[in-house]
């Protein structure tokens, strides 16, 4: 064994290399060296670079489906007087989400969508049905007159009805779209997260989204008068022949 050697033999065996053996040694050792320090260099380049390209690719589709998202969001709370935009882009940003999220970000991605789907589901017959109230209104006034008196009465009834079903309907689009920006903010708190971005203020968001709601009952009266006066009194007015006579 080489302990068992004896130390004066290992000497002599040192002293016995050659020094051009250790010149090519040194000439060797100080040549590899630097190429080390270059390849691990290179490597972690290397893998910076592809880390940001992750990066990039993540922030591209994350920006787009936020983009489709406060689209979506803009429209459910306002459903009660406009139609849900077209799916289709959403729904593929939300595939690619599942490609290359993480699992925290898939997770609150897939309850965002879900809370979505319920919302639609529910609202949608509801809007539908107020729609068509308005339809059976329209057609009814284009009708000819045969009785004054019971069509002042059938388009009195229709225009409560409708106004009424606007309103509910309204409540609960702005019910739903609470509870969709409430899902939405873990999926933005999960994607700021992968991103490295900052941290995420929600108190301060919820602020702002309850300063949103309070702008939404305005509008929504401003809505309800300007179709009683459009779709309600109009009718009312041409059945009774002149605007005097209301």
């Amino acid at each position: 064994m080489l302990m068992a050697q004896d130390p004066n033999s290992l000497i002599d065996s040192v002293k016995a290399i050659p020094e051009y053996v250790w010149i090519l040694l040194g000439v060797l050792i100080a040549g590899v060296l630097p190429w080390i320090g270059i390849y691990l260099q290179l490597r972690h380049d290397s893998r910076e670079r592809q880390k940001e390209r992750n990066m990039s690719l993540r922030r591209d589709v994350y920006m787009s489906l936020a983009e489709k998202i406060g689209q979506l969001l803009f429209h459910l709370s306002n459903f009660y007087q406009v139609d849900i935009p077209s799916p289709d882009e959403y729904t593929e940003v939300m595939t690619q989400i599942d490609v290359i999220g993480n699992k925290e970000t898939i997770r609150a991605a897939n309850e965002f969508n879900d809370q979505l789907s319920i919302a639609l589901y529910e609202l949608i017959p509801e809007k539908h049905e107020k729609d068509s109230l308005m339809e059976e209104l329209n057609d009814f006034v284009k009708k000819d007159v045969v009785d004054k008196a019971k069509s002042i009465a059938h388009v009195k009834m229709l225009g409560e009805e409708i106004i009424k079903r606007t309103r509910d309907l309204a409540k609960k689009c702005q019910q739903k779209s609470k509870l969709c920006h409430e899902a939405w903010i873990s999926v933005i708190v999960a994607m700021r997260k992968e991103l490295d971005a900052s941290s995420f203020d929600k108190d301060a968001y919820l602020r702002m989204k309850e300063i949103s709601e309070t702008k939404c009952d305005e509008n929504l009266e401003t809505y309800l008068n300007s179709m009683r006066r459009i779709n309600y009194e109009k009718p009312l007015q041409k059945i009774e022949g002149a605007v005097d006579d209301l």
